[in-house]
């Protein structure tokens, strides 16, 4: 403890004498003088080693006055943050060294003794200037002025950063509302093109129950066509082809044929394709109900039918009563053979006749070539009617059997419960 005493004493007495002597002590090079001689008395007086350099005039001074009047310091540096201009800062400089310098006791060196000349700045001008005014109180001031300064410019920045910082916060701030703006504009918009949507569906809905209804109208209005439709949709679909599928693209070709005629005489139809598409899907919906509710009914009266309605109805009584493979022939080339079906481990090609006339030997013919053709076991040629001589004639030479009068099922259901006990001669 009286190492350290005696060393700061040492310290004081040091600067006095270079303030009498006018001291050539150098300060330069240092960023921060006060913080540095405090860094250094301090150490100084604590280090064993009591021979190292100890620290300037200057700094000793300065931090004796920091130490003795810190009140005063800290108003100068607050007062040094709002002043913007170079000579309020050496004003403030000024009128510090005059309060401070007469309370240490060396009130002969303060430079209010030039005001009256020069005025507060230039006054301080002077004063470090003169050759009477100790190298170590310039350097105070100059250590005075320096810290003036930086706290200056330690505010400006930090006002700088605060500035910088509202001005964030309210971009921010600005850029959220904007986002939300957007966002509830959005959100509207979403909404309303929603509701629109919803309206136009709703009305969309409405307008097929409207056009639903008037084809329903229409149905029923024209059943007689529709009941038509339905036949001849009906021998078109069972009319089997080589894979013995149904022909079920027949029913869209119908189904235009008839919208076609309809539109003929309801000109409404053609002007809303909702009332058209409505008909369409009743027409199709109608046919396959009774379609599947019947597969073995007939197409219709026989003798009202075509030659491929009345193939079609051979196949779908021949399905009704159990034959398999049941399949057409090619529409144009089938080589005299109409309808193939297999029945009781017999392979059968058919040659069908909807004549009102008599059968000739043309068909037993054909029908003899058509079983070699095809491969069978047997030959039919089924008619509506009945066969010539000739043509019974060249059915026992050939062992084509004929089938007359067939205009029911019962027909067939004969002809298939003899396949097995029949043979040809």
């Amino acid at each position: 403890m009286f190492v350290v005493a005696g060393a700061i004493l040492l310290l004081v007495v040091i600067v006095v004498w270079s303030m009498n002597r006018g001291s050539r002590v150098s300060y330069r090079g240092q960023p921060n003088l006060r913080a540095a001689t405090l860094d250094a008395m301090r150490a100084h007086a604590t280090r064993a080693d009591q021979n190292a350099p100890a620290p300037t005039a200057p700094q000793v001074l300065a931090d004796v006055i920091a130490e003795r009047f810190p009140g005063d310091v800290a108003r100068l540096l607050e007062q040094a943050r709002t002043t913007s201009a170079e000579r309020q800062q050496d004003d403030l400089v000024y009128e510090f060294l005059n309060l401070i310098l007469p309370a240490l006791g060396y009130g002969e060196w303060a430079p209010r003794t030039y005001e009256g000349a020069y005025g507060k700045r230039r006054a301080l001008s002077a004063w470090r200037s003169s050759p009477g005014t100790p190298k170590a109180m310039r350097g105070v001031a100059d250590i005075l002025s320096s810290d003036v300064s930086r706290a200056h410019r330690e505010h400006r920045r930090r006002e700088a950063e605060k500035a910088d910082e509202q001005a964030r916060l309210k971009y921010e701030s600005r850029s959220e509302q904007e986002r939300l703006a957007r966002q509830g504009a959005d959100a509207e918009r979403d909404a309303e093109a929603a509701r629109a949507e919803e309206a136009r569906r709703a009305e969309a809905a409405r307008e097929w129950e409207r056009a639903d209804a008037f084809a329903n109208e229409l149905m029923e209005r024209e059943a007689v066509l529709v009941r038509r439709f339905i036949e001849i949709a009906l021998r078109k679909v069972r009319l089997l082809d080589e894979y013995g599928d149904e022909n079920l693209g027949a029913l869209d070709e119908e189904v235009t044929r008839v919208l076609a005629k309809m539109k003929k005489k309801h000109p409404a139809i053609g002007a809303s394709f909702r009332v058209e598409t409505a008909l369409g899907s009743q027409l199709r919906d109608r046919f396959l109900r009774q379609h599947d509710a019947n597969p073995a009914e007939d197409v219709g009266p026989i003798m009202e039918l075509d030659g491929e309605g009345y193939e079609a109805q051979i196949m779908t009584w021949l399905r009704a009563l159990g034959a398999e493979e049941v399949q057409g022939t090619p529409r144009t080339g089938d080589q005299g053979g109409d309808i193939l079906f297999t029945y009781a481990a017999r392979r059968v090609v058919v040659q069908c006749k909807r004549y009102k006339d008599k059968v000739s030997n043309k068909a037993v013919q054909e029908a003899h070539a058509a079983k070699s053709i095809y491969d069978c076991t047997d030959a039919w040629v089924v008619t509506t009617g009945t066969a010539t001589p000739g043509a019974r004639k060249a059915a026992q030479m050939t062992g084509v059997r004929l089938v007359e009068q067939v205009t029911t099922r019962a027909g067939i259901q004969a002809a298939l419960a003899g396949l097995r006990a029949w043979a040809p001669s």
